[in-house]
């Protein structure tokens, strides 16, 4: 309009007064105004449609805020923390009557928590507020409510609204159960865990006493093999097994064992190294020598054997699964000076020691031995083994 203005003046001059070059500067004031018109009309459309992107994208936000499966709140700034909105989950968290949006709207926080101002959740919002940083706390307990200690998820985020006024938005989540039954499983797995720790124990210390003291159960990480290695062998068919007993052979005579201790340590770790091939598709042997003697180890990743088979498996002969030595465990106790066994599923280590001067007996156990009471109470699997001091004689 004022462009059009402009023109026509400068068109009156031309035509009344005569006054030269006034036309094209009028054709060029009217292009200028027609283009800035254009752009005019460009620019309120473009705003219309951002106006409307605008509201599109409020709406939007407005129904996730309002179906966010999370409580949302916004408050006042500290101190008065007051609840300015809320959406349904946020509601849904809170104990009567400020579960009901008329009741909890415009009450403080203070108001709304039990005992707020004494919690450490007063600390986290003024936190927020001070360093305008948002503060995020994982399973944060809260001990005030009725129903108990509870855990939360939450995150307080400072805001301003569009008057440069401070706000703070509270997003929380109830993990209460989630914590709770991580903690049973905790503790449920402690008491398995020691269950079996006493269970094992309890086998340990039977086997220890009827073997006399030969046979030792240990947890895998202790069993070490002390002295000089001389010969390790991969365990894998029939031949590597005559490998490893040559290997024995060498060490017994490097360490000064007599031929007949030589040829008891081979016979045991022969069948130690046979049953795993047999029982766990081959394992490691390994020889070393010790200030004692010689010692021979057979490793292997098979099944295991469980503790409750363990008896069975050590005294009582012929017994044998797969996953047990069978004759060859109880030929290993009488021929050596002392074993030491570890087992688990998917790992077994037998130690065989044979020592150059045979240790001293050990106590006696007559009244462990001869009672077949410890026997009796005992739950084994396929029944209670046979053992020849517990074997009834027949007249």
């Amino acid at each position: 309009m004022v462009a059009g203005v402009c023109a026509l003046w400068l068109l009156s001059l031309y035509v009344i007064h005569g006054v030269p070059g006034v036309v094209p500067v009028a054709l060029a004031v009217l292009l200028l105004g027609g283009g800035l018109s254009l752009w005019a009309l460009w620019r309120s459309g473009s705003l219309h449609q951002r106006l409307a992107h605008l509201e599109s994208a409020a709406a939007r936000l407005a129904l996730i805020y309002q179906n966010a499966p999370v409580g949302i709140a916004l408050f006042s700034a500290p101190p008065e923390l007051r609840l300015l909105d809320a959406n349904d989950a946020y509601l849904a968290l809170q104990e009567p009557p400020y579960n009901q949006r008329s009741k909890a709207l415009g009450e403080c926080f203070a108001q709304i928590l039990p005992r707020f101002n004494e919690s450490e959740a007063l600390a986290l919002f003024e936190q927020a507020a001070r360093t305008g940083q948002a503060v995020h706390v994982r399973e944060f307990p809260y001990p005030f409510f009725t129903r108990g200690v509870t855990y939360w998820n939450t995150d307080i985020l400072p805001l301003r609204d569009r008057w440069g006024t401070p706000e703070i938005l509270l997003v929380l989540s109830d993990v209460t159960e989630e914590v709770r039954m991580r903690e049973e499983l905790r503790r449920l797995t402690q008491l398995q865990l020691q269950s079996e720790w006493e269970r094992r124990e309890f086998y340990r210390q039977l086997v220890t006493a009827v073997s006399r003291g030969k046979i030792d159960l240990v947890e895998e990480d202790a069993l070490r093999l002390p002295g000089e290695i001389i010969g390790q062998v991969d365990i894998r068919n029939p031949e590597d097994v005559a490998d490893f007993r040559h290997a024995i052979s060498h060490a017994s005579h490097k360490a000064g064992l007599s031929e007949a201790q030589a040829f008891d340590l081979s016979v045991a770790a022969s069948e130690a190294a046979t049953n795993t091939l047999k029982h766990a598709g081959g394992g490691l042997g390994q020889v070393a020598i010790t200030e004692r003697g010689v010692i021979a180890r057979v490793e292997d990743q098979g099944p295991g054997i469980s503790a409750e088979r363990l008896p069975r498996v050590l005294f009582q002969p012929g017994y044998s699964t797969r996953a047990t030595l069978g004759m060859g465990f109880t030929l290993m106790m009488e021929l050596m000076d002392r074993m030491e066994f570890a087992t688990r599923p998917g790992r077994t280590i037998v130690q065989l020691e044979k020592n150059r001067t045979a240790p001293a007996p050990a106590a006696p156990l007559d009244l462990l031995l001869q009672s077949a009471d410890l026997w009796q109470s005992l739950d084994l699997p396929g029944g209670h083994p046979h053992h020849p001091d517990t074997e009834q004689q027949t007249p």
